[in-house]
């Protein structure tokens, strides 16, 4: 699959214009998936979430994350992580950000990670804002703690249906120019500057049912992240979010996976999504999404990541307070 992005003089030009227009680059075509995580072996084929994505190492006590993601993203060889430097401008609620770039006519990386409260599971997402007609992008997520079904504190018995919520953070392949990007000392030809790519903020809210192994939910509430606006205009809602993405109802597994369909609120296929549960009772649940020609937008790519704690344990969303 191609991996595009949009050219900051085309999404100019479509300003002026104000049309929403064609992407007309490419996503690189290569499989480098690894399932939930960096040294995790997966009984679920996650490679269209985690795409160029090889793994993280997260420190959240020392706030340091690493990056090993295909590629062009640092000097090191033997597929050797990349240490990003923390960017709190960029930070989404629930998430830390973490930038790379190597020098001004490098790629420049962006990163979110989460844990849950209880740090039984990670996520993260990583994405270039593109360079040379392709950006290099993916998503992770991996359980930290191993995974058992929810039961009750009274009866011993599985609980059946739970609900997760809390917040979402994407990285797309909609580039520009952007403040963080290094300057080149000397002029150059536009044609070789790289971009920062476009953040998504956003709320979602899971129900599963572990007495039949099935889940689905919904992205809500999605607008820009702390990025510099597009320079075109997207699909909004009636109330000037971007578009929802719906979690269409899929299959739980014997180790806590999923993976499903993810479709707009047309109900229009645009991805997939999946995840892993983890920690006793299924405390927590990470998991990554990749949509696509789902703003209004031809060829607009999005990869996501969401790390939530289960509603009515320490650290759930205050959206919890309306559900069992």
């Amino acid at each position: 699959m191609q991996k595009s992005i949009l050219t900051f003089a085309l999404l100019t030009a479509l300003a002026a214009c104000g049309g929403s227009g064609t992407n007309p680059f490419q996503r690189a075509e290569v499989d480098t998936g690894t399932g939930t995580g960096a040294d995790e072996e997966s009984t679920t084929d996650f490679s269209k979430l985690t795409d160029d994505m090889r793994g993280v190492v997260f420190d959240p006590d020392a706030g340091t994350l690493s990056v090993d993601i295909y590629g062009l993203d640092q000097t090191n060889q033997d597929y050797a992580l990349a240490a990003y430097n923390r960017t709190p401008v960029l930070d989404i609620p629930g998430y830390l950000a973490f930038t790379y770039q190597d020098d001004p006519l490098d790629r420049h990386f962006t990163a979110f990670v989460a844990q849950d409260f209880a740090q039984t599971v990670q996520g993260a997402v990583a994405a270039d804002g593109g360079q040379f007609n392709i950006y290099l992008s993916g998503a992770t997520f991996i359980a930290l703690e191993a995974f058992s079904n929810p039961t009750s504190s009274l009866t011993g018995t599985q609980t059946g249906l739970v609900s997760y919520a809390g917040n979402y953070a994407g990285v797309t392949n909609m580039g520009a120019v952007g403040d963080l990007l290094l300057t080149p000392t000397t002029p150059v030809d536009s044609g070789l500057l790289p971009r920062q790519t476009l953040t998504v903020q956003g709320q979602i809210f899971l129900n599963v049912d572990f007495g039949d192994n099935s889940i689905n939910g919904r992205i809500y509430n999605r607008e820009w992240g702390n990025t510099p606006l597009p320079h075109y205009t997207p699909t909004y809602d009636d109330e000037g979010y971007l578009p929802d993405i719906v979690l269409t109802v899929t299959s739980i597994n014997d180790v806590g996976e999923f993976y499903g369909d993810a479709q707009n609120p047309a109900q229009a296929g645009i991805g997939n999504y999946g995840g892993v549960f983890g920690g006793a009772n299924a405390e927590g649940v990470a998991g990554g999404i990749f949509v696509e020609n789902h703003v209004g937008v031809d060829n607009a790519d999005e990869y996501g990541v969401f790390v939530l704690t289960q509603c009515g344990l320490t650290g759930a969303d205050p959206i919890c307070a309306t559900v069992n």
